[in-house]
């Protein structure tokens, strides 16, 4: 075995000395030559890459936090080195770059060129996860060096650390920012570095500049106020004498350096010494070297740039007219050096910034004009955002609007105002950023008014586009006979967009109900799916997963959402988001059909984060909550969520979530045991659905109400439903239609139809449809007294219950298996189910009407029953033989419909039922047995005299002689019935007696026969 380890361990060591190192221009940089002190810090950052993925260093400037990083890295892990990559976060406009900047870094260090940039920014929320996975993937190492910049508020530092956090497994990140990261969940991973002792800086003085005096040394400690880099400045300058901080920034250089060093200033980016002698060609002579031994600027593989130290220093130094022409000159030459290096966007979008800073949108324009494409595909859409927010000028504009729609984020968004474009494409543009806002008719009218731009300008390709963006804003607003219309007059201008429109006409001719058209429709495309280049299937697969759901196919809605959810890489190294927030949302709603409702949970929390950026996705992930909330037996505040979601639906004109909404509003109605409304409110600006969604609804509406005697057309629409193409709708018809012949009596034909039901929904994975289907078989069997089917169908039904997980159908499976092993023998259970209104109301209703006895003039109030219910709770009386529920004491307080649990006594078995949920067998316990039944045949309260007298039969009641024993016997039953034997709360002493106590129900389980 000893051999076998050393193999394997030599095999790993000559695996990892086979990686392909990290490009140079991304490598740990070496640390500075002299690093002195810091050992404690040095030892809790090698402890704490060792234990966790993540670790951040925080301190103020100047303080070594990169040395430091560099340092351990070097020293504690070696081994490593080459295949860390390091990613100096550059001090841009966009606060959030940090994500990107790292995925930039991390994919060209390894080879990889091909980044499907457009998709990452769609889905900006999901970048880091997507960064996360392909570092783990890759198994390196990252250290993200000045995760400050660009992040005043650590907002976006933080929402990215958190992300790392919580998912990195394989990879480990290292960050260093001047900001403290408070993330409660990593404190032992961030560690703080302060001021180094004036003792250290001594050593550190003295190791630079042996010839120092001792007065000297004093001097340039106190100046350096704890920071290594102050001393370094200090120390090292031209004459090898001591520096006076004091004396400037500027103090002692060489002619040209100071002009050098304010034109780096203006930079945010590292620079080529090539670029620096473009840009001051007096840096050809300028010994750089004295510059960095000074501080003043730190070289690296990526280049040189001015240390942050120094640029603030340079800034506080210069005048505003010194500053600008520098920033006019530099912005200049990167313009200049952009145009002869395309590809490097880097440098574009830094002249860009300086611009924009100068305000010169002429300028930005024209940069735009030459390079704008490449800047989007390279993934800098959100630094576009930021710097032309202040602009609206007709070359700044359209550009503007794409790179918003390009990140898709409601405050993005929201930041454009109401602009007036008066081009094809920039009205396209507007239409999508009004439909991501919420604003489905500006978007309507918007996306038309860019069609006819777009055919005016004899733009095919962008008429297509806008005509589909068109189609699918007008299916959306309730109006799929319009949106055909629209789809019928397009003219595709490749395959990729015959098959975009051959999705969406499948989706809105399900929405007409002609769902076999449309399942042709949906079946043409996917079988000329795979003639799509991968790049091209997504959309493709997203449309068709959305149809396939709709018309109740669950199998291949499954398939073509994993079709959707591109994986990281493929073959060519071509790296996309992992999943799309769509694409998450169609998993989410697919799992919670399916039954995975922890899945669907998950997938939802996921994308939560991005409902702020998402306002035309919000909807929909709420719909979902609700659905799962449902199913899952969370019912507390679940009204309120609803009529939420109507109303928001409503104001956004989203058809389809408002019938979703109030389709659940009537299922929890359902549950509750509500009556339908008088009057169906229906907002006249939301067309009603005709589609499958439209007969789910109706079929929910026909369920609610004939359980409360009444029709609605439900015979008509239950033969409607059970022709649909649409599977869900097709279950959902028999299952109604099982409900109502068992309360007509007719329990074959109800058999026949739920078990068809079961059948149809577990064939093609409705979880949720079959839990309702298995939920009807068991009233079914219940009412008709078959014991063996009732047993099977609750076993089924606790199985799917516990796999989803669901407290709702779990509790429904244990009342309905109470039923087939003798009711009375589990009340204590039945106390328990009684609680269970918030998560299982049916089930909570049922019991309680039992516990509290149908001939209770409370019985209404505390669980007011519909007709199903009052069949399944007849049955379940039959079950219970010749025993009932009565109450002997019920609490003196509380409102009249408030519920608790209760305690009481079992007559033929003797034994006590406590509301904790267990029970107490008193049958070998005659005393105490007789004590209870004693006061509870005087209505829960008795005199001594009383008591002594039924409990002793012949005995005269004397208070010298009864009362010590009498009280010896309470004191031993109240130590079997009470929590709190000294604290009585169910047995307790009166003036005159004993009595059961009010903080609780008091119920007996009679048999007929017995008194």
């Amino acid at each position: 075995m000893v051999g076998a380890k050393s193999r394997g361990r030599s095999a790993k060591r000559g695996r990892d000395s086979r990686r392909r190192p990290t490009e140079l221009r991304y490598r740990v940089p070496n640390p500075p030559p002299l690093f002195v002190g810091r050992e404690k810090e040095t030892a809790l950052l090698a402890a704490a890459i060792r234990r966790a993925p993540l670790t951040v260093v925080w301190g103020l400037g100047g303080l070594g936090k990169t040395s430091l990083v560099a340092h351990v890295l070097h020293k504690r892990f070696p081994a490593r080195v080459r295949q860390t990559v390091w990613v100096p976060i550059s001090n841009t406009a966009a606060p959030d770059n940090a994500a990107i900047e790292v995925l930039r870094a991390v994919t060209e260090a390894n080879g990889i060129r091909d980044i499907d940039w457009r998709a990452l920014l769609a889905d900006r929320t999901l970048l880091a996860g997507t960064v996360v996975e392909l570092v783990d993937k890759l198994g390196c190492w990252v250290v993200v060096d000045d995760l400050h910049h660009g992040d005043d508020t650590g907002d976006a530092a933080r929402a990215f650390l958190s992300t790392i956090a919580r998912y990195a497994a394989k990879g480990r990140w290292i960050a260093t920012s001047r900001l403290d990261p408070n993330l409660d969940d990593i404190s032992e991973q961030v560690i703080a570095i302060g001021a180094i002792s004036d003792g250290v800086l001594s050593k550190l003085a003295r190791a630079c500049a042996p010839s120092l005096l001792a007065a000297d040394v004093a001097r340039v400690v106190a100046s350096a106020a704890g920071s290594p880099w102050r001393l370094r400045r200090a120390v090292m300058t031209s004459s090898g004498r001591a520096a006076d901080n004091s004396r400037g920034v500027f103090s002692g250089l060489p002619p040209g350096a100071a002009s050098l060093l304010v034109d780096l200033s203006q930079l945010a980016i590292p620079v080529s010494e090539q670029f620096l002698s473009q840009l001051r060609p007096t840096a050809r002579r300028l010994k750089l070297s004295g510059l960095e031994k000074r501080g003043l600027i730190e070289r690296a593989p990526t280049g040189i740039r001015v240390t942050d130290v120094a640029r603030s220093l340079i800034v506080e130094e210069t005048t505003k007219r010194d500053r600008r022409d520098s920033a006019q000159n530099v912005a200049t030459c990167l313009g200049e050096e952009q145009n002869r290096h395309p590809t490097d966007v880097r440098l574009g979008v830094e002249a860009m910034r300086l611009w924009a800073e100068l305000g010169e949108p002429t300028r930005i324009a024209g940069i735009l004009a030459r390079h704008g494409n490449t800047f989007i595909e390279a993934g800098h859409a959100g630094t576009l955002c930021n710097l032309l927010a202040p602009f609206q000028t007709a070359g700044v504009l359209p550009w503007r609007l794409r790179a918003a729609v390009e990140v898709g984020d409601g405050k993005t968004l929201d930041a454009l105002g109401d602009p007036a474009p008066t081009d094809a494409t920039s009205t396209a543009l507007w239409a999508r950023a009004l439909f991501l806002r919420g604003r489905t008719a500006d978007a309507t009218s918007m996306a038309a008014l860019a069609r006819q731009r777009a055919v005016a300008e004899k733009n095919a390709t962008l008429a297509f586009d806008v005509g589909l963006f068109e189609s699918h804003v007008t299916g959306i607003a309730g109006a799929p006979r319009k949106a055909l219309a629209l789809l019928k007059r397009l003219r595709a201008p490749n395959g990729v967009a015959r098959l975009q429109q051959a999705s969406d006409r499948a989706r809105w001719l399900h929405a007409i109900g002609s769902d076999r058209e449309a399942l042709l429709q949906a079946e043409t495309a996917w079988r000329r799916i795979r003639e799509l280049a991968p790049r091209e299937r997504r959309e493709v697969f997203e449309r068709l997963a959305s149809v396939y759901t709709g018309l109740g196919r669950l199998t291949r809605a499954t398939e073509a959402a994993t079709g959707a959810a591109e994986p990281l890489g493929d073959g060519s190294k071509r790296v996309g988001p992992y999943r799309t927030r769509r694409t998450i949302i169609l998993q989410a709603a697919l799992a919670i059909d399916n039954g995975r409702l922890s899945d669907g949970e998950q997938l939802l929390d996921a994308i939560r984060p991005s409902l702020e950026e998402s306002p035309a996705l919000s909807p929909y992930l709420a719909g979902l909550d609700i659905q799962r909330r449902t199913a899952a037996g969370d019912l507390a505040d679940l009204p309120s969520a609803i009529r939420s979601l109507a109303a928001e639906a409503e104001r956004k004109q989203n058809v389809y979530v408002y019938s979703w909404a109030k389709m659940y509003q009537v299922v929890n109605e359902t549950l509750r045991g509500e009556s339908p409304a008088a009057s169906w409110e229906w907002p006249p600006a939301i067309p009603v659905q005709s589609g499958a969604e439209g007969l789910a609804l109706e079929l929910r509406r026909v369920r609610q109400a004939v359980r409360f005697g009444k029709e609605l057309g439900g015979r008509e629409m239950i033969r409607s439903a059970s022709r649909s193409d649409a599977i869900d709708v097709r279950v959902l018809a028999r299952i109604v239609a099982a409900e109502i012949a068992l309360l007509r009596g007719h329990e074959e034909r109800a058999l026949a139809q739920a078990e068809s039901a079961r059948q149809l929904a577990a064939s093609e994975g409705w979880r949720l449809l079959e839990c309702e289907a298995i939920e009807a078989l068991c009233a079914i069997s219940l009412v008709a007294h078959d014991a063996n089917a009732l047993k099977s169908h609750a076993a089924r039904l606790a199985e799917l219950g516990k796999a989803l997980p669901s407290d709702r159908f779990s509790a429904e499976a244990r009342f309905f298996d109470l039923a087939t092993t003798n009711p009375t023998s589990s009340p204590h259970i039945l106390e328990q189910l009684a609680l269970l209104i918030a998560s299982a109301p049916v089930v909570a209703r049922r019991v309680r009407r039992l516990l509290c006895g149908s001939a209770s003039s409370r019985a209404d109030e505390i669980a007011r029953c519909d007709s199903l219910d009052a069949l399944v709770i007849e049955a379940f009386t039959q079950a219970m033989g010749n025993a009932t529920f009565e109450t002997i004491a019920a609490p003196a307080s509380g409102p009249a419909r408030e519920w608790r649990a209760g305690w009481g006594l079992d007559e033929t078995r003797r034994t006590v039922w406590l509301s904790d949920g267990t029970s107490v067998d008193l049958s070998t316990q005659g005393l105490m047995w007789s004590i209870l039944a004693a006061l509870a045949s005087q209505g829960g309260a008795s005199t001594k005299e009383s008591l002594v007298e039924r409990v002793w039969p012949g005995r005269t009641y004397h208070p010298l002689r009864d009362d010590t024993r009498l009280h010896v016997a309470i004191r031993r039953l109240r130590t079997v019935l009470e929590n709190d034997a000294d604290v009585p709360k169910r047995l307790v002493t009166t003036e005159t007696g004993y009595a059961f106590g009010d903080a609780e129900p008091v119920r007996r389980l009679v048999h007929r026969g017995n008194d």
